[in-house]
């Protein structure tokens, strides 16, 4: 029995050596898994996150682009008032100059049949005051108060002809002064536009 009881004695330490080894071991395992389990769980945390900011992105990027599309078309709107405006109004005119160029036209018409009417007239009053005078239209002075007359009626004739297109002249004027200024309204309004999708798109 002694040899037996000094056997386990003497085993006693190895078992105790063996528990702590396998005690180690466990406690390793433990916290191999617990730091696993916690890497796990701020992978997942991180990844959560990383989803969140994704969908956030996406979200942000829909509203930016809705916003765009909504710019867009209320830019697409305006060109087509501005264009509608300046076309009736452009329309509005050209009547408007029709009409006055045909009343320039009548009138320089009638002034021009009036200085005839004159011009008839006044040649045959003064070959009436030349013959009553005994004189005739056949000698030089007769001849050359009858030439006045005509040459002063052409003189008129001309002036109101110079007259009649400095008027047309205007007229043209004023239809290309507008083309100019709805061109510059145009680009005004699409420089405008291209700033505001410029802001919109930061």
């Amino acid at each position: 029995m002694g040899g037996i009881a000094n056997v386990a004695l003497q085993a006693l330490p190895v078992i105790s050596s063996a528990q702590r080894v396998v005690n180690g071991f466990s406690s390793a395992s433990d916290a191999r898994k617990a730091a696993e389990a916690e890497a796990r769980q701020r992978a997942e945390e991180l990844e959560f996150e990383r989803q969140k900011e994704a969908n956030r992105q996406r979200e942000l990027a829909d509203q930016k682009r809705h916003a765009e599309e909504v710019l867009r078309e209320t830019h697409a709107l305006q060109t087509r008032r501005l264009l509608q405006d300046q076309e009736a109004a452009a329309e509005a005119q050209r009547a408007d100059i029709e009409t006055r160029r045909a009343q320039i036209q009548a009138s320089a018409e009638a002034d021009e049949a009036a200085r005839r009417d004159a011009l008839r007239r006044a040649v045959g009053r003064t070959r009436t005051s030349l013959g009553t005078r005994g004189g005739g239209t056949s000698d030089g002075s007769g001849e050359a108060v009858l030439l006045g007359l005509v040459n002063r009626t052409d003189a008129d004739s001309r002036n109101a002809q110079a007259v009649e297109r400095l008027r047309g002249q205007a007229l043209s004027q004023e239809s290309e002064d507008t083309r100019r200024r709805n061109l510059l309204d145009q680009s005004q309004l699409a420089e405008r536009q291209r700033l505001e999708l410029f802001g919109n798109a930061y």
